[in-house]
């Protein structure tokens, strides 16, 4: 499968984990291997191949601890933007995040900044309801220490990416790495990246 997952860990062992993928048990052992505990778990935006692994642990953690949920909640006529099957595993997952009493939730908007163990996080752009589909509402998050720096795109297309640079937030896109947006596939355009200095 081509699902989208990256595992940061800080240099006093907090784990952080960008999206997951669909492989929840590959993914738990890796989380368990690493002290089974995660910080913060970040989700680009809602679709099957960045948020099942994650669902499907959230219906029964069993011992494994995670602090904080960080993502870009969809209003419904973007949820129903797509095709009923993704809106369905969507608003399961969100019924599974509200549910999640021991997970602190947190809805992101641009702008946002957070840090944990000297890594840095900033939310360059947000659920995007004006331009119908999920890709173009992956949240763009830059994380960065004070020795490297890498943007994560998630599935950001073409109006997204667009959208991104013509906002505020363009001059935060100066990074070390860009994850290439939607698997390295009809993502961002050329435009886009010939752009950003990375």
């Amino acid at each position: 499968n081509i699902g989208n997952s990256y595992v940061i860990r800080t240099v006093n062992d907090k784990i952080i984990v960008m999206d997951g993928g669909y492989d929840k048990d590959y993914l738990r052992g890796f989380i368990d291997a690493l002290g089974g505990e995660v910080e913060a778990w970040i989700i680009s935006h809602p679709h099957d191949d960045h948020m099942t692994a994650l669902s499907k642990m959230l219906e029964n953690l069993n011992g494994l601890k995670i602090s904080k949920v960080y993502h870009s909640r969809f209003p419904d006529e973007l949820i129903d933007s797509e095709d009923a099957n993704t809106a369905e595993l969507t608003r399961k997952f969100y019924s599974l995040l509200d549910n999640a009493t021991d997970i602190e939730v947190i809805d992101c908007n641009c702008g946002d900044e957070f840090e944990i163990d000297g890594v840095n996080f900033k939310v360059l752009s947000e659920k995007n309801p004006e331009i119908r589909g999920y890709n173009d509402s992956s949240m763009v998050v830059k994380v960065w220490d004070n020795k490297k720096s890498i943007i994560f795109l998630g599935d950001l297309a073409v109006k997204g990416g667009q959208k991104l640079l013509d906002s505020e937030y363009a001059k935060d896109l100066e990074c070390d790495y860009l994850q290439m947006a939607h698997h390295g596939q009809d993502g961002c355009d050329k435009h886009f990246y010939e752009t950003v200095k990375f």
